[in-house]
């Protein structure tokens, strides 16, 4: 691999963390949030959709992670 696409390949795994430290912080805020509601609403249909929201929200952020480690694999 060429060092063009070297630093390129660097600079995506430097995005995919600073995509993943933004979603690990909305994954912080609405849990935060979800753990401050009500048992009434969180038992809803309404706090069934927010904990489906961040647990998509938890299992993105882990894919992320998984990507900007990956890249490293190649450098390896």
């Amino acid at each position: 691999m060429n060092n063009q696409r070297r630093n390129q390949l660097r600079d995506i795994q430097q995005e995919l963390r600073d995509i993943y430290a933004r979603l690990d912080v909305l994954y912080d805020e609405e849990q935060a949030a979800y753990d401050n509601t009500p048992e009434s609403l969180q038992d809803s249909e309404q706090g069934e959709q927010a904990q489906n929201a961040i647990d998509t929200i938890e299992t993105i952020r882990d894919q992320v992670l998984e990507a900007a480690d990956g890249i490293d694999e190649i450098f390896d």
